[in-house]
Parts: C-alpha cells; sequence; structure tokens
C-alpha cells in the first residue's frame, strides 16, 4: 500500500514524485513516522463546501487538515485550494511552488502538533514554517506549468 495518495484537478499540474520526497524531508526533520497522508489540490468551491460541511465554517481558505492519527504516526488527509494558493502567491509577491510548500508544510505542522489559534502558538508555528519553506522551496519544484 503506498502511504502517500496525491490527488489533483486535471487543471492544476503537479509532481507527485516530488511532492513525495518533500513529505519525506518534513516528516525527517520533524522525526516524524506517516502510516498515511493523502493530498488532494481542489478549487476553491470544493474547499469551501468541506470547510462548510465538515467544520462550520462559511468561508473560503487555503487548506484544510484533518487527523486521523490514533498514535503517534501521522495518519492525515489535506485538501489544498490551488486557487487561493494562486491568488496568494500573487499577493505576497511570491513563487507558487513556494506557496505550495507553505501549504503542505502548514499541513504537516497542524498534524504533528503545531496550532495557530493563539497569537503565541500562531507566531512559533510560522517561525518553523517560514524555516521549512525557506530550506526546501528551491529544493523541490512541485508545479509544472
Amino acid at each position: 500500500m503506498n502511504k502517500i495518495n496525491i490527488f489533483s484537478d486535471k487543471s492544476f499540474k503537479v509532481d507527485k514524485i516530488k511532492i513525495k520526497l518533500l513529505i519525506s524531508e518534513v516528516l525527517k526533520l520533524l522525526s516524524l513516522e506517516l502510516r498515511k497522508m493523502e493530498i488532494s489540490f481542489v478549487n476553491d468551491l470544493v474547499l469551501f463546501k468541506v470547510n462548510k460541511q465538515y467544520l462550520n465554517h462559511e468561508y473560503f481558505t487555503d487548506i484544510i487538515t484533518f487527523s486521523y492519527a490514533m498514535d503517534s504516526k501521522v495518519d492525515c488527509e489535506l485538501l489544498i485550494s490551488y486557487e487561493t494558493a494562486l491568488y496568494n502567491a500573487k499577493k505576497y509577491k511570491t513563487k507558487l511552488n513556494s506557496e505550495i510548500v507553505r501549504l503542505i508544510v502548514h499541513g504537516i505542522l497542524h498534524v504533528s502538533g503545531y496550532d495557530d489559534k493563539m497569537k503565541s502558538d500562531k507566531i512559533k508555528m510560522k517561525k518553523k514554517e517560514n524555516a521549512f519553506v525557506k530550506l526546501l522551496s528551491t529544493k523541490y519544484e512541485l508545479v509544472r506549468q
């Protein structure tokens, strides 16, 4: 059984092998063991509907993370809006690849115990996220043009 499954809307092409390599490196850096991970790149509307149905949030977002872990091994699902990622890359004047790396790292940090609800936790998480993006965004080209 493949531990990492990646799905993408036809209009958004990603390099699944490089995404798997990125995930493996992030997990190694965090000293985490993987049971299973599923990543789906979807459009804004799909993510909006999931956000509303499962989290009772009626707004758009860039990523939703579900953790299914019953022990210390990572078992999760990441849903990423490629449309919001494109928008954010333009808004923050960064490369789309860096934004996708950021979202994947953000999701993994969430399932490893990091939280961004309180300001102090958000600062801690953002610092870790930024360090990973700086280290890994030029190493892995995840998006195919």
